[in-house]
């Protein structure tokens, strides 16, 4: 027999029902058997999946923001609205040339979202005439990344004898993170904020009628 007190918290703990089968020397199916009888809620494919690839959360939300933290985060979200990369739904990415913008996108990270820094990966896009070495380091020491934590630097193929005016002069650097739930989170504060947004125009807006009002009693005499 298995307690239940036993199987919870090895499942807690992000075992499979495989991995508790092998832990506690018996069958899977004996697991399965004892953890419906115990009526322990399974994990979904999904969450399983996440589970087995993050055995320790790689992030940790800070609460109780202050001021300045609470900027941060709302010029972030903003950053990230418009700079990032909203196709793939299990990684944080933000890509610009722009080396300040980058740095508070990887202070948000690092701040509010309390990404471990080995988790914070970088990938940089230059042109064939841009010297590779010096670029990565240039990226590398404004970023506080790693260069072990930058993927292969892709170098633009030209097209043609065409040139370019405004080329960047240390390429494109895409900051990112792989991790599900943290992608779905900052959906989910875009969405508060916009929320906020929303209500302080409507309110903005009857504030603005309302201030045409005139406080009874009060008439208009026209000459």
């Amino acid at each position: 027999m298995i307690t239940k007190e036993e199987l919870t918290k090895l499942y807690v703990q992000g075992k499979s029902m495989m991995e508790i089968a092998h832990h506690l020397r018996c069958s899977h199916h004996k697991v399965a058997y004892w953890m419906g009888r115990y009526k322990i809620a399974r994990r979904s494919w999904s969450e399983a999946s996440y589970t087995k690839h993050n055995p320790t959360e790689p992030f940790k939300i800070k609460t109780n923001l202050s001021p300045k933290e609470e900027k941060l985060k709302a010029i972030a979200l903003g950053i990230y609205l418009g700079e990032g990369n909203k196709r793939s739904r299990d990684t944080v990415r933000v890509g610009n040339s722009e080396p300040l913008i980058l740095q508070f996108f990887v202070k948000f990270l690092r701040t509010i979202c309390g990404v471990q820094a080995e988790k914070i990966k970088a990938s940089l896009i230059v042109h064939p005439d841009v010297k590779i070495q010096e670029t990565e380091h240039f990226w590398s020491q404004r970023l506080n990344i790693p260069l072990p934590q930058f993927s292969k630097t892709i170098v633009i193929k030209p097209r043609g004898r065409g040139t370019y005016t405004h080329r960047c002069s240390y390429g494109v650097a895409t900051v990112y993170v792989c991790n599900t739930k943290l992608r779905q989170l900052i959906d989910v504060w875009i969405s508060q904020y916009a929320r906020v947004a929303q209500s302080a125009e409507r309110n903005h807006g009857k504030i603005e009628a309302g201030s045409s009002i005139l406080p009874p009693g009060l008439f208009l005499c026209r000459t």
